[in-house]
């Protein structure tokens, strides 16, 4: 992996965690409708940490996208030796 790519990850694993911790701060402004103690309220959290940190990748790759993936081609070549006995002198 090249070190553009690896940057490229590692922004992106960024983004994907400020977008969770952004939609959670949603308890803290309405705990009563985002919540983990009832199934609706966090159905509701859910929903929200997805969309934030959707929007949230959309914006990381529309602003840095994937660099693009190096291709090398190798070409080997096979050598072939012959090797041919020599008659030995005679006496």
């Amino acid at each position: 992996m090249s070190a553009s790519t690896r940057k490229w990850i590692t922004g992106l694993i960024s983004v994907v965690a400020g977008g969770v911790l952004t939609a959670l701060t949603n308890m803290g402004v309405a705990p009563e409708t985002f919540n983990f103690s009832t199934a609706d309220g966090l159905r509701k959290l859910g929903l929200v940490v997805a969309v934030a940190t959707f929007i949230a990748v959309l914006n990381y790759i529309k602003q840095f996208p994937a660099p693009q993936i190096e291709e090398k081609t190798t070409i080997t070549t096979a050598t072939k030796t012959t090797v041919t006995p020599v008659d030995p002198p005679k006496p």
